[in-house]
């Protein structure tokens, strides 16, 4: 008979379990799935040519604006292991994404016992959100593991009073600014809640509250490291606002006293979480039709937010609240979609308030007085949860490596037939003049090919769309 003592090993080992899931998931065909590349990962991977030529930058002002983390990361890949392009772009985002969810595993057993941290792993690895935003060659995954670092500490500095990991928490928060749009507002929302809870906790004369020696370090250490990167916002906003521009309708619509804008993309924001998937962007960034959570999980979701919302008299429930909303925000100013990029800080979030609700069925089924109906209702229980995570992960599996991944849509807008001509020409032998129609932005078609061809060929251009006409005696890709 195995003991607790060993249950509670055996937990522990099913950590490196999640962990090794992961992995597998995110580098199952990375070069293969997508198919291609888009264009915003097209334009990524030119800026992190120039810094491999040494052409630095603190920000990138191309395609509206982007933020340096990622391409630094993809440049330090290349130059270590002289990965090809694709892979390396796609390999940092999995470095990325596995350290986030490292992250999600530690902030997790501070909500949850040792079983439910292994199933909420289990849940988020095997999620479409978290397979398809790490293996995009895309900066939102950046985010992912700072922001959760950010709560992570944030939430264990406060609980222990310690102000080690507040300015841990404080770094981890300026680092975001650096990483993706929606970390630009992190640093108020970490400095309101340091504040918050300093008030809250003095107002009840704790026995050992937060103190202000405690906060200031961490506070001054994430204005200094950010400050760089707000100094170029304040001297550049031309540049800088080009991005915010762009996503700003809502707020511009209330602006002028519209609430319709704000009220439909705050409801997108829900129907994507809950039930329908309302993406703007279907294909590239996401499934049509595919909720973050299925219909069960969806449930459990809501009796989670419920059991968070009865326990906000405690502060981890609080924090767990207020990072929810912090994280789905962007998206619900914003719109719809593409929610897997912008709404990236409450991915953790979302999968731990899910596993309380799971976490509280099971405690509702305790305290039945009968053990008969007692043990029939905890069978049924643990029946209903392995269906509902096999049903969940194979879904997810089969709607990202198949169902999305084998799409026209998706072949279209990843260029898989760039990558089939790459290919192609590279297994021609001798020089053979080769000609190219695009129907898409031409030159980042020729970019994107030239990206996925390992040799140099000579190749001419057209774009089809202007009805030109084709070579007589040469071959027509």
């Amino acid at each position: 008979m195995i003991s607790r003592s060993d249950r509670h090993w055996l937990w522990r080992l099913s950590l490196p379990g999640v962990l090794l899931l992961g992995w597998t998931l995110l580098l199952f065909h990375l070069d293969a799935i997508p198919p291609g590349l888009q264009h915003d990962e097209t334009f990524n991977i030119f800026d992190v040519i120039e810094l491999l030529y040494k052409h630095y930058h603190l920000y990138f002002p191309a395609n509206y604006g982007r933020e340096p983390l990622f391409f630094y990361s993809v440049a330090a890949v290349y130059r270590t292991a002289g990965l090809h392009f694709v892979w390396g772009l796609r390999f940092a985002g999995v470095l990325w994404a596995m350290l986030g969810l490292t992250f999600s595993l530690a902030l997790a057993k501070r909500y949850l016992s040792l079983p439910y941290v292994a199933l909420n792993g289990a849940l988020l690895a095997m999620s479409f959100w978290f397979i398809f935003t790490a293996r995009v060659g895309l900066r939102a995954i950046t985010l992912f593991p700072l922001a959760t670092g950010a709560f992570y500490f944030l939430l264990k500095g406060l609980e222990k009073h310690s102000a080690l990991n507040l300015m841990f928490a404080g770094a981890f928060a300026a680092l975001t600014v650096y990483s993706y749009v929606p970390g630009r507002y992190l640093i108020p929302v970490v400095i309101a809640i340091m504040v918050f809870e300093y008030a809250i906790m003095n107002l009840r004369r704790e026995k050992d509250p937060v103190r202000i020696r405690q906060l200031i370090p961490a506070i001054l250490l994430m204005l200094l490291i950010s400050a760089p990167i707000y100094i170029y916002f304040f001297r550049r906003p031309e540049i800088v606002n080009q991005r915010i521009d762009e996503l700003s309708g809502p707020i511009k619509a209330l602006s002028q006293a519209n609430v319709r804008p704000l009220i439909n993309t705050i409801r997108a924001t829900i129907e994507t979480l809950l039930w329908k998937n309302r993406d703007a962007f279907p294909f590239q960034y996401s499934l049509p039709n595919r909720p973050v959570l299925s219909i069960f999980s969806a449930v459990l979701f809501l009796i989670g937010l419920i059991f968070t919302a009865i326990h906000l008299n405690q502060r981890k429930y609080r924090l767990l609240l207020i990072w929810l909303l912090a994280g789905l925000a962007p998206n619900m100013i914003t719109g719809g979609g593409p929610f897997f990029l912008r709404a990236i800080i409450a991915l953790p979030a979302v999968f731990i308030i899910t596993t309380l609700g799971i976490s509280a069925m099971e405690k509702l089924s305790l305290q039945l007085r009968s053990p008969g109906v007692r043990t029939v209702v905890q069978q049924l229980f643990l029946t209903m949860l392995l269906i509902l995570v096999v049903w969940y992960g194979v879904g997810n599996i089969n709607g990202y490596f198949n169902v999305w991944a084998n799409a026209d849509e998706t072949q279209s807008i990843y260029r898989s037939d760039l990558r089939q001509i790459a290919d192609y020409v590279n297994s021609l032998q001798g020089d053979i003049r080769t000609f190219i129609a695009s129907s898409f932005w031409l030159d980042l078609d020729q970019q994107t090919y030239i990206l996925s061809e390992k040799t140099h060929r000579d190749v001419g251009w057209f774009n089809a769309d202007l009805g030109m006409p084709l070579p007589n005696d040469q071959d027509i890709l």
